[in-house]
């Protein structure tokens, strides 16, 4: 009879411990990935995938994200993180098609490399949020239009956000209702804003950012690109706001930061308490608080959600997770972007 104690050969001790790490590693992984899908199971089955996010298997960090009506296209931009030029992808919404991308450019010879926080189209211009240098860099939407795959996408100029920082950019309406806003991004410690952006709410609420609401119109001065350079209107934020959009009396605010959950606040602006600030060289701005007093509802979604688009009653919102910068998407659907039933939360 063999001695069941006889000393096992190396090979077998190696694989053995082998198959014990990956195991072990399998358990892990698993239940990564469990919790960061089952943690949101509600908005995984309140919403459907729709297009994969463009540019993932490069160095392509998504941001901003808007629908183009008259083209149904999507737009989403972001910038790279080996410092090449900024890209706008554009994805037909029928089909879901990434059709093309276009690199921008500052002038003939300079590439746009900031970090393309947002992204709106109105008439014929593409309004790029950056933070950094505190203005929008303006594109001209028929360019987009015309361009092949690859091409550059040239600025024809600015539009000065003064002291206020824009993380991100949307447009809502159309016609004379138009309305452009830019919303700042404030996170203690490393992305501050100015002293006078941070506000005690009515019901003591303590909001660090703020977003300025513009009108459009496409016969305004072409120096400014079809903005009002007079602020309609300031909205009052919480911190961390990565992408702000409208949608009937409701503002919806994305929010985001590192591996943890995202948040979207919903607001009814008729429920805002109002005051007044002075901005941008204009005194006594209508100002509205975003605030406990008219938060109406809040979706919990899967980490470092961007800018938002809604879209027949549904919200789409764009995702950075699965970029080759943080890759950890790539295992918890965070490939595709997806659409969010908004009836479901009785929105």
């Amino acid at each position: 009879m063999k001695n069941s104690n006889a000393k096992k050969p190396i090979w077998v001790k190696l694989t053995i411990i082998f198959l014990s790490i990956l195991l072990g590693l399998s358990i892990i992984f698993g239940g990564f990935v469990g919790y960061f899908k089952l943690s949101v199971k509600e908005y995984y089955d309140n919403s459907e995938r729709t297009f994969e996010i463009p540019g993932l298997s490069t160095s392509f960090v998504p941001q901003g994200f808007c629908y183009a009506k008259t083209e149904d296209w999507f737009l989403t931009s972001g910038y790279m993180t080996d410092k090449s030029a900024s890209p706008i992808y554009v994805v037909k919404q029928d089909s879901s098609k990434t059709l093309k991308s276009v690199k921008l450019y500052k002038d003939e010879d300079t590439p746009y490399t900031g970090h393309c926080g947002g992204v709106a189209v109105f008439d014929k211009y593409i309004y790029v949020a950056d933070g950094s240098d505190m203005c929008l860099y303006v594109f001209d939407f028929t360019k987009l239009k015309e361009a092949n795959d690859g091409d550059k996408l040239i600025s024809i100029g600015s539009f000065s956000t003064g002291n206020v920082k824009p993380s991100c950019v949307s447009v809502s309406g159309e016609g004379s209702s138009a309305k452009l806003y830019i919303a700042e991004f404030y996170r203690e410690k490393n992305y501050d804003t100015a002293d006078s952006h941070k506000l005690t709410t009515p019901v003591g609420d303590k909001n660090t950012a703020l977003a300025v609401q513009f009108s459009l119109s496409k016969y305004y001065n072409k120096s400014t690109f079809g903005i009002d350079k007079a602020p309609v209107r300031v909205y009052s934020l919480r911190e961390q706001v990565q992408g702000f959009t409208l949608s009937g009396n409701n503002i919806y605010l994305s929010t985001s930061y590192g591996l943890a959950f995202s948040e979207i606040f919903v607001y009814d602006v008729n429920r805002c308490s109002k005051g007044t600030i002075d901005i941008l060289d204009y005194k006594d701005v209508d100002l509205y608080y975003l605030d406990s007093t008219s938060l109406i509802n809040s979706i919990k979604a899967p980490p470092m959600s961007e800018e938002m688009v809604i879209l027949n009653k549904k919200l789409y919102i764009m995702n950075e997770s699965a970029c080759n910068k943080y890759i950890f998407g790539k295992f918890t659907d965070g490939k595709r972007c997806y659409a969010t039933d908004l009836t479901k939360y009785g929105l």
